[in-house]
C-alpha cells in the first residue's frame, strides 16, 4: 500500500460539528472541538482530524503533478 500524497498547504475539508482536531506544533494529546463547516491546513505537519492522520506539506505542486 503506497502512503497517501500530502495535502497542500492551504487546502481544505468538510467537518461536522464538534470534530476534534490535534494541530501539528501543539501539546501531545491536546484536542480542539471545531464548529461545523470548513477545516483549513494552515501549517504544514500532520493534522488529526476527527481520529484521521492528514499530512500537510507547504510544497506547491507543479502542473504536471497536479494532473497526475
Amino acid at each position: 500500500m503506497t502512503k497517501p500524497k500530502p495535502k497542500p498547504l492551504g487546502s481544505t475539508i468538510e467537518v461536522a460539528d464538534g470534530t476534534r482536531v490535534e494541530r501539528p506544533g501543539g501539546v501531545p494529546g491536546i484536542f480542539r472541538s471545531i464548529a461545523g463547516g470548513v477545516y483549513v491546513f494552515d501549517v504544514p505537519g500532520t493534522h488529526t482530524v476527527g481520529g484521521v492522520d492528514y499530512e500537510v506539506s507547504d510544497e506547491r505542486e507543479t502542473p504536471a503533478e497536479a494532473k497526475a
